[in-house]
């Protein structure tokens, strides 16, 4: 399997975005008065899932893992997006853009992932040492 230094570059940009996010959260999390404590563990997972592309042992992991992967940021951004309405429908609007600043780097994310499926799926069906 090739490495793809712009894949991995695009990975560690969002592993940064993610702490950003993670760092997002805890602000909304203090405007409210609540915890951060979760936004830390959902953060330590997150970025096990950003990983899991570059990392798969075999050629089928790595087409599991950006799918996985695709789904994952999927979800982040409907999370974001709910939260975000809330939060304009409860009037906390410096809440409601840190949720959006959130939505919109995950739905660049998971454009890129999902422009990165052909190639990962062409190189799983290589035969092992074609490259």
């Amino acid at each position: 399997m090739k490495k793809n230094p712009s894949a991995q570059q695009r990975i560690r940009q969002h592993i940064d975005e993610t702490r950003r996010h993670s760092e997002r959260v805890e602000r909304c999390l203090g405007l409210l008065g609540a915890s951060p404590s979760s936004a830390k563990s959902t953060l330590a997972s997150l970025m096990g899932s950003a990983q899991a592309v570059s990392t798969g042992l075999f050629k089928d992991e790595l087409v599991k893992n950006a799918l996985s992967d695709y789904a994952t940021e999927q979800f982040e951004v409907a999370c974001y997006k709910a939260l975000m309405i809330a939060a304009r429908e409860s009037g906390q609007s410096e809440i409601a853009r840190e949720c959006e600043e959130n939505m919109r780097e995950d739905e660049a994310m998971a454009t890129w992932l999902d422009q990165q499926l052909p190639t990962v799926v062409q190189e799983s069906l290589e035969p092992v040492g074609a490259h």
